[in-house]
């Protein structure tokens, strides 16, 4: 998918509604939630490297594991917040990484994909409903965080 797909038309408030756009177009919670963000805050990951999320997708290769739409919202913190070399300090990408596990396990009690979607079939259209709250709620707790947190980081 590329940035062709969108509706050159629409203005999206914020990159939670751009990452519900996403999931909504078939991409993976962690698709989704990279790629918007990558969009909405103009992060400068090129297209072709946005398949780094694609490995991600239900819950790590399928294994059930982390839920996509955090690891997404990780990738995006960690392009705004991340180090690039052993010296630089990684305190702040692990503090709002830390802190966006633990806002989300408050929310739904799990951030494991295989028990947030417990008693779906993984093609029923009820398991993608509700992965596409929770990719919601992971892009509405990374704004907050990218905004009240890292705003500053943004202008760098």
């Amino acid at each position: 998918m590329s940035d062709k797909h969108i509706d050159e038309k629409k203005t999206w408030a914020n990159a939670t509604e751009l990452a519900d756009f996403y999931h909504a177009n078939k991409l993976s919670c962690s698709e989704s939630t990279i790629r918007a963000f990558n969009e909405f805050y103009e992060l400068g990951l090129p297209e072709e490297c946005l398949k780094i999320a694609s490995g991600f997708t239900a819950g790590l290769g399928k294994s059930g594991c982390l839920c996509g739409g955090i690891t997404g919202c990780v990738m995006a913190l960690s392009l705004i917040a991340g180090r690039l070399a052993p010296d630089e300090s990684n305190e702040l990408i692990l503090k709002v990484t830390n802190e966006l596990h633990d806002r989300f396990k408050e929310i739904n009690k799990a951030t494991c994909c295989r028990v947030l979607t417990t008693g779906f079939e993984w093609e029923a259209p009820e398991r993608r409903k509700q992965c596409r709250r929770y990719v919601m709620e992971a892009s509405e707790i990374t704004e907050d965080i990218i905004n009240n947190q890292l705003n500053a980081s943004l202008s760098k």
